[in-house]
């Protein structure tokens, strides 16, 4: 439950003092636990002064509440409390900020739990929205574990022909069209640089993974500029191409 700082408690969690006694004041990004003679613990989160209180602030807060209560497996979030932004922003915000601060690299075959769902509670009104935010933020949480798995995981497993093989994955499960090129296809195209990084591995060379996020409409937009390449534009395009192709469902459960 969000609690300004200096602003009202909400009523759940008791009076203003006794959390102060506790060393609550509503920082940004403090945190107390809560107990209730019945019924789930609640967690008081800090989002700092009013003026402080934006999507970001959101998004760091919920991630604070889910690392708040490690042990805890489901967790619930009432939209009413952060009134003040739009439902489906804040609904995305929350989704991203609990999905990656329970983000956690493991090789174990058996990995442990980290989240069975999150529930978020919306008025009526609110709820295509909310489901529509949930949605977004769990695209864009789930491909940044992706990317932190890659990242973090080690090179001898990680292989450039690894790596290959989860594009093929990816491309399969998002309906983006991936090519990978070999050794002779890298020498015709003067890829010289990628084949010299693989000269010290005891694999073959390298596969290059290429993954066709733009397709030809960036390249035939009317412009009086010509772009250099697909990463000129970059992460937001992949971004909303992810949303686009996600085979994650709507619904106000992540």
């Amino acid at each position: 439950m969000p609690v300004r700082a200096g602003g009202p408690v909400p009523a759940d969690l008791g009076d203003a003092a006794a959390l102060a006694r506790c060393g609550f004041t509503g920082a940004l990004g403090q945190t107390l636990v809560v107990p209730t003679a019945s019924g789930p613990e609640l967690v008081a989160v800090g989002v700092g002064a009013a003026d402080e209180f934006d999507l970001t602030a959101l998004r760091d807060a919920a991630a604070e509440l889910a690392r708040a209560v490690p042990q805890h497996y489901r967790l619930g979030v009432r939209l009413s409390d952060v009134s003040v932004l739009a439902a489906g922003a804040a609904a995305q915000a929350i989704v991203e900020g609990v999905l990656l601060a329970r983000w956690a690299f493991t090789l174990r075959k058996k990995q442990p739990p980290r989240l069975e769902s999150l529930v978020l509670l919306a008025a009526e009104s609110d709820l295509a929205a909310a489901a529509e935010g949930a949605r977004r933020g769990h695209v864009v949480a789930d491909a940044c574990s992706l990317s932190r798995d890659l990242a973090n995981c080690p090179g001898g497993i990680m292989s450039a022909a690894r790596i290959a093989d989860v594009a093929i994955e990816v491309g399969a499960t998002s309906g983006l069209t991936v090519e990978v090129f070999g050794k002779d296809e890298l020498i015709e195209m003067g890829c010289g640089g990628l084949l010299g990084v693989n000269l010290g591995s005891v694999e073959p060379p390298l596969p290059w993974a290429h993954i066709d996020i733009a397709g030809t409409a960036q390249a035939d937009a009317p412009r009086t500029w010509r772009p250099r390449g697909a990463t000129g534009f970059g992460t937001n395009l992949l971004i909303e191409l992810a949303l686009k192709f996600s085979p994650v469902g709507g619904g106000s459960t992540a």
